[in-house]
């Protein structure tokens, strides 16, 4: 009888700790998306490309464009060539050179696995979005636009995009001041 009732209770703290780290895998992908603070994986709007480096590592790929600015492109581990994160910079002193080079643009896309702490990530409905944000304040071509009021300077825009089926495609953070 003893040695039954050692089994069981090694059988439950073995089903306790497994149930912890169940728990413990699925909850290290939320929070990477912060829409009150406006970070994706502590990138935020204002950082320069040491503290995105220092954040994310070196982008596998630079994208440049016919602005004054680029982008840190960053791919899947598991599928090379396969963009997740895009950090878009601009140059803040305008015209300026060399320039210092600004965060003004995060976005997600594709395989990316990080949510919100509300539990909004790429794949999300757009119905349990709405429920949990509310209505979008505008929508501008196919993005869904939400603000979230920082501070009194700044406001952290959100933009959404869905696929057909209505489920998050891509997820945009930027700032605005007030």
């Amino acid at each position: 009888m003893k040695t039954i009732l050692n089994l069981l209770v090694i059988a439950m703290v073995i089903l306790v700790s497994c149930k912890d780290s169940i728990v413990e895998n699925e909850d290290k992908n939320v929070g990477r998306i912060n829409f009150h603070e406006g970070t994706i994986d502590g990138v935020k709007t204002g950082d320069d490309t040491t503290a995105v480096i220092k954040l994310l590592g070196k982008p596998h790929w630079i994208g440049l464009g016919d602005f004054d600015g680029f982008d840190f492109n960053y791919e899947d581990k598991q599928k090379p060539g396969m963009e997740i994160i895009r950090v878009t910079f601009f140059n803040a002193t305008l015209n300026q050179h060399p320039g210092d080079y600004r965060v003004t643009d995060i976005s997600v896309l594709n395989s990316y696995s990080g949510k919100s702490k509300e539990g909004i990530g790429l794949g999300t409905t757009r119905s349990e979005v709405i429920s949990k944000l509310g209505l979008p304040i505008t929508i501008i071509g196919d993005a869904e636009v939400y603000r979230l009021r920082q501070n009194e300077t700044k406001t952290n825009v959100i933009n959404i995009y869905y696929e057909t089926n209505k489920r998050i495609k891509q997820i945009s953070l930027w700032s605005q001041t007030n």
